[in-house]
Parts: structure tokens; C-alpha cells; sequence
């Protein structure tokens, strides 16, 4: 008959076979996955997780798998940022792509495709993942804006892309998740960008000052330590707080920066320009349906106009012509329209927010990058600025 002992030590050991076998069966799955993305692309990878079911893997920082991550954890987190490097690396392939499709039905799959990888991404509160999400979006937001650029292609569409590009897990309450995830510690209590900023900022002091006793005590004299955000968990976690330093990932693209440590960006957010340059134009198309290239003025508009400054020359006084005060006669254009736009609807144009009253200038520096091929996700800026 068995002792209790034994039978315990059978179920450990039963318990321990279980695990291992999970392991193996995660870690096949992860290989399926990267090699399914080198050998389909980005379109045959996704057929692939809709046929098999494949959702991603958590995928931590290497920071995590390096100082939080238990060792039955590490096998299968390496294997999940292996992959994860390797699908970063593929959509920076896909950026050429999104700059040579023609502004058609093509474009739009491809964006659509981008979407959809997106949300694949963060189906799963992870800090490569949120990372791998957001290079998604950013590349999609190229395809949305050229696509809106062509007055042939369906405004309404663009639309329903631009509607998918705001998505939850940009919110304060999920990058604060994945932080205190990847931290192993909840040291972010409040999702609230300004006091998430102002606890990293508070655990980077407190980390230079018990390395450095002079800075300690110059800050404690100035009163500046006492400003600063304190609990246990920022003081028993002050090696977090210790991200990369930009000049050491250059050109800052997901793929240089995958190994670094970046969590400061999920802080103060991952919302991205492109996205914002593209919203302006959808915008800007939906109202005045077309993008003028000069200012609009009769012929007898101009002849007064330009007669009342001959006039004033003559007394030497120096009277500017509307579009003089723009880079551009289309950018004078745009400014004109939307103005006119405005003034239509409503009588105090002043109450309006800012950044309605001047929606003609992102929309205008939208649609010139879009002319000289200059709108570029945001890893193909970097890249050529280094160059």
C-alpha cells in the first residue's frame, strides 16, 4: 500500500510532466507561428492565425525576461520576443509596400490587412505587443491618408479605417497594465498620463540619488526630494526606472529598439502623428471636398487687391497679399477654404478650439507629403534623418 508521502510525490511529479508538456506545446506554437510569418508575409500570416486560431503570445520586455521573469517563465518569453523581433522586421518590409501600392482597392487591403494585425497584436496586454500594435497603426495611417489624397476613392471608406485607428488599448488604463505587468510590481496606481509621468519621473531621481549621495543631498537641500512621488513598490523597484537612453537607438525603429528598455513611452502614451495628419485630411476632404491649389479670388478681387498696394507703395507703406504669409499658394489655399468653411457655420470663428481653427495646416502638411512621397510612418522618418 502506498504512504501519503508517495502518493504525493507521484502527484508532483505527474504535476511537473503536465507543465513541461504545456511548455513544449507554447513553445511549438510560437515556432509554428515565426515561421509561418517568414515564409507567407504579412497576408499569409494572417490566413494562417485565422485557420489555426492562433492568438499571440505575451510578449515582455527583455528587461522583464531578464529581472522579473521566473525561470519556468524565460523559455517561453525569449521564444515570444524572438518571434516578436521577427514580425517587427517584417513590417518594416511592409513600409515600402504602403509607399508603392497605387492609391486604389490594393492600398486599402493592404491597410485593412495592417488593421487587422493590429488588433491581433493587442488582443493580448503586453509590452511588445502594445509596440508591435502601434508600428501596425502607424504604417496603416500611410495607406489611410494617400487613399483619402485621391478624390477617387471613396471618402466613406476612409472613414470606417479611420474609425479603427483609435483603439482601446492606447488608453491610460491599458498601458498601466502592461507597466505594472512588465514591472512585477504595481507601482503605477492611477491611469492618469500627467501622474504616471510624474512617477517615472520621481523613480529615475530616487534611483540616481542612492547611486549618487552627493546629488542625494543636493536635492534633499533644495528642497526638490521632497516633491517627489514615493511608495514601496517605486522604492523596492528603482532598476525600472532606468530606460535606455535615446542617443543609444539610433534610428530610433522598432526593430533597433526591441532589445532596449523604452518603458517611458507607454507612460506618456502611444498615440501617433500619422494618424492625427490623416484625421485632418479626411476632415478637411469631408468639409470643402477638394484640395485647392491657389487661393480663390475673382479677377476683380485681385485688381482692387493689387492696385490698394501699388497705392499704399507709393506712400511707403508695404501692404502684403493674402497667401504671402504661407510657405505656399496651397497651403494659402487650404487656409482660405476652411476659413470660409468656418465662417458658414458659425458667427465667432475665435470660440472655436485651436486646433479646429487650424485643422488647414495639418491637413495641408498631410496632403504635400503625401504629393512629394514624404508621408512616412514614423520608423522611415527616422531612417532617412540619419541618413
Amino acid at each position: 500500500m502506498k504512504t501519503f508521502l508517495q502518493i504525493l510525490a507521484v502527484a508532483f511529479y505527474a504535476q511537473c510532466a503536465l507543465a513541461q508538456d504545456s511548455t513544449t506545446a507554447e513553445l511549438n506554437r510560437i515556432t509554428a507561428m515565426t515561421v509561418a510569418l517568414d515564409g507567407g508575409g504579412i497576408a499569409g500570416f494572417l490566413d494562417q492565425t485565422s485557420s489555426g486560431g492562433w492568438k499571440i503570445p505575451h510578449i515582455p520586455s527583455q528587461w522583464h525576461v531578464e529581472h522579473v521573469a521566473k525561470p519556468e517563465e524565460k523559455q517561453i518569453d525569449v521564444a515570444a520576443r524572438v518571434f516578436g523581433k521577427a514580425l517587427a522586421k517584417r513590417l518594416a518590409d511592409e513600409s515600402a509596400t504602403m509607399q508603392r501600392l497605387p492609391a486604389d482597392d490594393s492600398l486599402y487591403t493592404a491597410t485593412v490587412r495592417l488593421l487587422d494585425l493590429s488588433e491581433w497584436c493587442a488582443a493580448v496586454d503586453g509590452y511588445g505587443n502594445a509596440f508591435l500594435a502601434q508600428r501596425c497603426l502607424d504604417l496603416a495611417a500611410v495607406g489611410v491618408a494617400r487613399l483619402t489624397a485621391n478624390l477617387d476613392f471613396p471618402l466613406e471608406q476612409c472613414e470606417v479605417l479611420l474609425g479603427r485607428m483609435q483603439p482601446a488599448w492606447l488608453s491610460a488604463e491599458t498601458n498601466l497594465r502592461i507597466l505594472n505587468k512588465d514591472a512585477g510590481a504595481v507601482i503605477f496606481t492611477t491611469a492618469d498620463r500627467e501622474e504616471m509621468e510624474r512617477v517615472m519621473g520621481s523613480g529615475n531621481i530616487a534611483r540616481r540619488m542612492k547611486a549618487n549621495p552627493t546629488l542625494n543631498a543636493d536635492l534633499e537641500s533644495r528642497g526638490i526630494a521632497k516633491g517627489l512621488r514615493r511608495s514601496k513598490a517605486i522604492d523596492e523597484n528603482l532598476a525600472f526606472f532606468d530606460d535606455t537612453e535615446a542617443g543609444q537607438m539610433r534610428p530610433p525603429t522598432l526593430v533597433n529598439t526591441w532589445d532596449k528598455k523604452t518603458h517611458g513611452a507607454l507612460v506618456v502614451g502611444l498615440e501617433l502623428q500619422s494618424i492625427e495628419k490623416a484625421r485632418a485630411l479626411i476632415e478637411f476632404r469631408k468639409k470643402i471636398g477638394a484640395f485647392p491649389e491657389k487661393p480663390d479670388f475673382s479677377e476683380e478681387q485681385i485688381s482692387m487687391r493689387e492696385k490698394r498696394i501699388a497705392e499704399s507703395a507709393s506712400q511707403g507703406i508695404k501692404i502684403s497679399r493674402f497667401e504671402d504669409a504661407y510657405r505656399s499658394p496651397m497651403a494659402a489655399a487650404f487656409a482660405q477654404a476652411w476659413r470660409r468653411y468656418l465662417e458658414s457655420e458659425t458667427s465667432n470663428v475665435g470660440n472655436l478650439p485651436r486646433q479646429h481653427q487650424n485643422l488647414d495646416a495639418a491637413a495641408f502638411q498631410a496632403y504635400d507629403e503625401i504629393r512629394r512621397h514624404a508621408f512616412l510612418d514614423h520608423d522611415s522618418a527616422a531612417e532617412q534623418q540619419t541618413k
